[in-house]
């Protein structure tokens, strides 16, 4: 029985061994027979498995839970286990798996299934098993198992059933990006990413409320040899792109003179609709030049708050577009913003006004205007304890009305309404 039927015998001793534990009792050598001849009687068309397999596991019940799953799935016995503690030494493996294989006499082949380990330590602690061809695969899994136990069972050969194995099981991945990537404002510049920086500063300063966008500076060099390829588009969904030059990717760019000067609204629009409501946005447009004025500011003024008079000049450049009925371009703004915020620190300082060649016909020809302008400035005369001469309003009106280039018409009666300021 052991020299024609290894793997029946070695099953008939196991379970004889089971019942005289059961039983408490001795059954012999007969017993184990009886045993063997109980399997063929009552499953005469049993289908043996011609290569026996042993899976080889780290971890508690790890190997016997993938044989017996698998030995379900095939409806054979196909796979033996041995459950090795995480802490237990390689030769204790080894030592265990030569112990299996000595037991299983009259088997000449065996398919060894390990999870991790050195295969060729496996060969060399193996050697001197005499007349038994193994074969060892390692990253033992069940959907592996399977594949081997129904090769086995159809009949291929050892070598063909590993190398099928290793084929087909070879490890795959995907990468599911559920991770939503953040909408992302650019901002770059040609000479560095100084002012990108800067730029990114001004964007974030002049929002009205906080955004679900991020600002960051970027290297333009970067952008304009690499595309839509740089990494920054891997991690981060890119709506738009601020700065000096635009690096010709196929992104939505707006120039940062584009965007001081109000230009293109429907690109702005386009890209702060999900965020910002119409009025929310005209109020960035505002807080971008007066920021902007301001950082330039920041180099004249030497004694004033530059924060707190930019939010008095804000405010008389509001009052005179109310009272004038007339909306400055971007440009005047941001002139209004520097030449009013150096007057008033001027006056302060000196007290002295600038000299305006005919004052007086100007006092003839403008009395409305001159009128308008003082009251929207009585209370900075008040705060600063200055007072604006007719020879500054006379600026004002020259830097409103007589630029180069002409950027707004004049309502000559859009004074009469100042009193509903």
């Amino acid at each position: 029985i052991k020299t024609y039927y290894p793997l029946d015998y070695s099953v008939a001793v196991d379970v004889a061994a089971l019942i005289e534990d059961a039983l408490h009792l001795h059954i012999g050598r007969i017993g184990q027979i009886n045993v063997f001849l109980f399997f063929h009687y009552f499953d005469r068309d049993m289908k043996k498995a011609a290569i026996p397999g042993i899976i080889i596991a780290h971890g508690y019940n790890i190997a016997s839970s993938i044989a017996e799953v698998v030995n379900q799935l095939l409806n054979r016995k196909v796979f033996d286990a041995i459950d090795m503690p995480i802490e237990s030494d390689f030769t204790l493996v080894v030592s265990r798996l030569r112990e299996y294989l000595l037991q299983k006499e009259g088997c000449r082949e065996f398919i060894v299934m390990v999870d991790m380990g050195s295969l060729e330590d496996i060969y060399a602690y193996l050697e001197n098993v005499s007349n038994v061809d193994l074969g060892i695969i390692n990253n033992v899994s069940t959907k592996l198992a399977l594949d081997i136990g129904s090769m086995i069972l159809d009949g291929n050969s050892i070598d063909q059933i590993l190398e099928e194995a290793s084929i087909r099981n070879q490890h795959r991945y995907k990468i599911i990006s559920n991770r939503k990537k953040q909408n992302t404002i650019l901002t770059v510049c040609e000479t560095g990413i100084g002012t990108a920086e800067k730029i990114a500063s001004l964007i974030e300063q002049s929002l009205p409320q906080a955004v679900d966008i991020k600002i960051i500076p970027y290297d333009y060099a970067s952008l304009s040899t690499i595309g839509i390829h740089d990494p920054i588009f891997q991690k981060c969904n890119v709506i738009g792109i601020v700065g000096t030059k635009d690096p010709q990717i196929g992104i939505c760019f707006i120039s940062i003179e584009e965007l001081l000067e109000q230009k293109h609204l429907d690109t702005i629009l386009a890209i702060f609709a999900p965020y910002l409501d119409e009025k929310q946005i005209t109020v960035f447009n505002e807080n971008m030049i007066k920021y902007f004025s301001m950082d330039h500011l920041l180099g004249y003024l030497t004694i004033l708050d530059t924060e707190k008079i930019m939010d008095s000049v804000q405010d008389i450049i509001a009052k005179l577009q109310k009272g004038l009925q007339i909306v400055f371009p971007a440009g005047v703004v941001m002139g209004l913003y520097v030449h009013i915020a150096c007057l008033i620190e001027r006056l302060i300082i000196d007290k002295q006004a600038v000299y305006y060649e005919d004052v007086d016909k100007f006092t003839a020809a403008h009395p409305d205007f001159i009128k308008l302008v003082k009251t929207i400035f009585a209370d900075v005369e008040r705060i600063y304890n200055v007072e604006i001469p007719v020879n500054e309003i006379a600026y004002i009106y020259a830097y409103i009305y007589h630029r180069p280039v002409k950027s707004v018409n004049r309502n000559e009666n859009s004074v009469n309404d100042f009193e509903n300021l």
